[in-house]
């Protein structure tokens, strides 16, 4: 009976410790270089974000997301190294779930004097910023978002996790947990029966 019951309390604690999150993926492509005024068709931004709808209100806001990644950089785990001179996270998010992705994330940095110093910046809808700044230099490239700006995002599950379980899987789990003990206590009682008829 131990086993079965231990069986069972390790496969729930594994269910809630790794019913955390999933992973979306996404790009947009298609930009308008704002100092040429060049349209760059090819020209992509790409990333992905992990997160659990924790309230299952259909939508991911800053609070729900574990990860979002631009272009090979984490903007929500370069949060723990942001200091009085570097800044560096996501500052909004929201996916409403299906539909459409907003999010504000970049770093910038700079010296102590605030004479030089420089930045990234992605603004969905609107912007990818690269700047930097000295006393005798000043650089800024930017893309533009326009109506021909073409957004793709495919859901996936995380290889490392599990979807989030519904109250009904909870509910059955427990079920089968009662049923299982059930039956070994009662094949436990009934073996000294059968022992002593013999």
């Amino acid at each position: 009976m131990f086993k079965t019951v231990a069986l069972a309390v390790l496969m729930a604690a594994s269910c809630a410790a790794n019913a955390a999150h999933n992973t979306w993926d996404f790009s947009y492509t298609g930009f308008l270089d704002e100092g040429s005024g060049e349209f760059l068709a090819d020209y992509t931004i790409s990333g992905s974000f992990s997160g659990s709808d924790s309230n299952r209100d259909g939508v991911l806001d800053k609070s729900e997301i574990f990860s979002l990644v631009l272009n090979g950089m984490n903007f929500v785990a370069c949060a723990a190294d942001s200091n009085a001179n570097y800044h560096c996270g996501t500052d909004v998010f929201n996916y409403r779930i299906g539909g459409a992705l907003q999010f504000e994330a970049g770093l910038f940095g700079y010296d102590n004097e605030g004479y030089s110093g420089g930045g990234y910046s992605f603004t969905s809808g609107k912007s990818e910023i690269d700047y930097s700044y000295s006393p005798n230099h000043y650089m800024r490239n930017a893309r533009l978002w326009t109506d021909a700006t073409h957004f793709s995002i495919t859901p996936a599950w995380s290889g490392s996790v599990l979807p989030v379980p519904e109250p009904s899987t909870w509910s059955m789990l427990l079920i089968g947990m009662g049923f299982a003990s059930f039956a070994a206590i009662r094949r436990r009682r009934a073996a000294p029966f059968r022992d002593h008829t013999r």
